[in-house]
């Protein structure tokens, strides 16, 4: 029994009185009653996308297995996805300005190098092309990829950082996000070799595929697949015989 309604039921019997109805420990709040028992429906999302795409359990095994053996190379944006966890102290008087105690910051290799990581977690031989800058996280995203398998082909940009995305949570509310990155599109020296990592793995790889703002930002402003005419056969789309699917990238094709 809720202890509220304990107590006024010793206050009823203190003068010889009788409870007969209480609404006092029954909440009718909505939102009281949604955050009570949240339903867990990820497995029913998870079948219905399946069943609308046509997708079986047994095709998803398939389609991994013949991942290993395949040599892949991607090519893209790098993104350090870190998160700063905090704790709410309080707010400034004067100004609209929040207080928080550090706990701890926490980094991920994000962008088109986590999926060089996934093709390699899936089996396949992975080489993977991409833009870092001469900065801390250079060494931290080039550690996680040797520590995964992923073979890296970096080529280091002097005048721009390893782009950075720094969400700041304090609780379960992500309350700013900060972004250390350069949006120019990268130069004629470094696309010229990136063109050449592609020419020279070409022929030893099974698929190649594009991923990353890195490459948006390219195909906007320069022209990115008619300078790639051999290295990418001038199309935004990889082809994976040994899978049987062909797969392409949006941003690339932006």
């Amino acid at each position: 029994m809720h202890p509220k309604t304990q107590e006024e039921i010793d206050v009823l019997e203190g003068y010889g009185g009788q409870m007969i109805f209480t609404p006092g420990d029954i909440v009718y709040s909505s939102s009281a009653l949604i955050e009570l028992a949240p339903p867990s429906i990820a497995v029913e999302k998870l079948m219905t996308l399946m069943s609308a795409e046509g997708v079986t359990f047994q095709d998803l095994r398939d389609t991994l297995a013949k991942f290993k053996g395949l040599r892949a190379h991607v090519v893209g944006d790098t993104i350090v996805d870190s998160y700063t966890y905090c704790t709410m102290i309080g707010g400034m008087t004067k100004t609209p300005t929040m207080s928080v105690r550090f706990e701890k910051k926490v980094d991920y290799t994000g962008g088109a190098a986590v999926v060089a990581k996934h093709l390699r977690a899936a089996g396949a031989d992975v080489t993977f092309s991409t833009v870092l800058g001469n900065d801390a996280y250079r060494s931290f995203v080039l550690d996680d990829l040797n520590t995964c398998g992923v073979h890296c082909l970096p080529i280091v940009d002097e005048t721009r950082p390893t782009t950075n995305k720094n969400a700041i949570v304090a609780e379960t509310y992500r309350m700013l996000k900060i972004d250390t990155l350069d949006n120019r599109s990268i130069s004629d020296k470094i696309v010229e070799q990136l063109k050449r990592q592609i020419s020279e793995t070409r022929r030893m790889q099974s698929c190649s595929a594009i991923s990353g703002t890195a490459c948006s930002t390219a195909a906007r402003s320069r022209s990115w697949w008619r300078r790639f005419p051999r290295a990418c056969s001038g199309s935004p789309t990889a082809r994976w015989p040994a899978a049987g699917a062909t797969f392409s990238s949006s941003r690339a094709s932006t």
